[in-house]
């Protein structure tokens, strides 16, 4: 009886036990041990106490283990596996005084956001995202990074609107516009996707959304890119086409070639054979 309990109770439960320890070693170290060693201590004395049979000694020694890799091999976590990826190589303005959008290079721009933002969103602990804590009014306490988050969208955002306002010339608005386009395609290719829904945001933001001499021009520079693109398009295809006709012309000549004069072919069944392939 107590070996059939054992067998259908006891061992499916430790076994659970074990599996979530295990996996929350592994998934969640960095965020609630690595900084708590009351959490470890725990745990190693929950293994000391309750995994004590001839039978549990493997499962003892797999939770240790896990711990020992974490503490002492130190392997790459979640954040500094965001950072093995080679960043952009900075561009440096030729001015430090008085910068505007238009003097720093977009590549630039989209580096410094995402190191800023990535900085930020590195902090952010799993427990921050339970029960929405950011919507709460112990939202500071509970989830103090996800609101430093939306509080850098919001203020980029609001510096956008004031870059693109800041030039009285419609002209200047429009450069502007297309440089934070620029920037925004430019997070797209760092995976910064959260700076490119900031853009997206701060050009669909109020002050911005209703100027309409300004997209007026934005959208006639986009129609003449547009044209320019299909001219472009357009050559490409003529040199295509005339790449293709002068390879068959080459072909043809060089199978003549091959052939001899057509004066020898003539009166030749072999000959006019020949030509009709030729041709």
């Amino acid at each position: 009886m107590l070996s059939e309990w054992y067998a259908n109770v006891q061992q499916p439960v430790q076994e659970s036990v074990i599996s979530v320890i295990l996996a929350w070693i592994d998934t969640f170290f960095a965020h609630d041990m690595k900084n708590n060693s009351n959490i470890v201590n725990m745990i190693l004395a929950f293994t000391d106490v309750c995994l004590t049979t001839q039978a549990d000694v493997g499962a003892k020694q797999q939770i240790r283990l896990a711990i020992a890799a974490k503490l002492f091999n130190s392997p790459l976590d979640m954040n500094e596996k965001l950072h093995r990826k080679k960043p952009p190589r900075p561009y440096t303005p030729s001015k430090t005084q008085g910068l505007r959008i238009l003097d720093i290079h977009p590549t630039e721009l989209a580096r410094q956001l995402t190191l800023m933002e990535s900085t930020i969103f590195s902090a952010i602990a799993p427990s921050e995202c339970l029960n929405q804590g950011w919507t709460k009014p112990t939202k500071h306490a509970t989830s103090p990074n996800i609101v430093a988050m939306i509080d850098h969208f919001n203020t980029v955002c609001r510096w956008l609107a004031i870059e693109i306002l800041a030039p009285e010339d419609v002209h200047d608005r429009a450069a502007a516009m297309h440089r934070l386009i620029v920037v925004a395609e430019e997070c797209r290719v760092l995976q910064n996707f959260n700076a490119v829904m900031t853009i997206l945001a701060g050009l669909q933001s109020s002050p911005i959304y209703r100027l309409k001499d300004t997209w007026a021009v934005r959208c006639r520079q986009r129609q003449r890119e547009r044209e320019t693109q299909r001219e472009r398009e357009r050559e490409r295809e003529t040199l295509w086409v005339f790449g293709t006709e002068f390879d068959a012309c080459t072909t043809t000549v060089a199978t003549i070639q091959d052939v001899g004069p057509v004066g020898e072919l003539v009166g030749s069944h072999v000959g006019r054979r020949q030509l009709r392939r030729v041709s």
